[in-house]
């Protein structure tokens, strides 16, 4: 599983890859901060996330929830 910190890295950088259009997280853990990580993926196209869902499912859910609908309007699959 990525870390916290790890993961809001992995974000950032592939917010500097500007070909990248399709990502999918796999087991990942939605933390503090996702929300502005994923919104700075302006390429992306096609997402496909399922998290984990170890604790405290309801946050993971709601900052999904906010991260997919700050991105709306680029998204095309999600």
């Amino acid at each position: 599983m990525v870390t916290e910190l790890i993961a809001n890295d992995i974000l950032n950088t592939i917010a500097t890859m500007p070909h990248l259009d399709t990502l999918e997280l796999i087991n990942f853990d939605v933390k503090p901060g996702f929300e502005e990580s994923f919104s700075r993926c302006i390429c992306l196209r096609h997402v496909l996330i399922i998290p984990t869902y170890i604790k405290q499912s309801a946050v993971t859910v709601q900052r999904m929830v906010i991260a997919l609908s700050s991105m709306n309007h680029i998204l095309t699959r999600v």
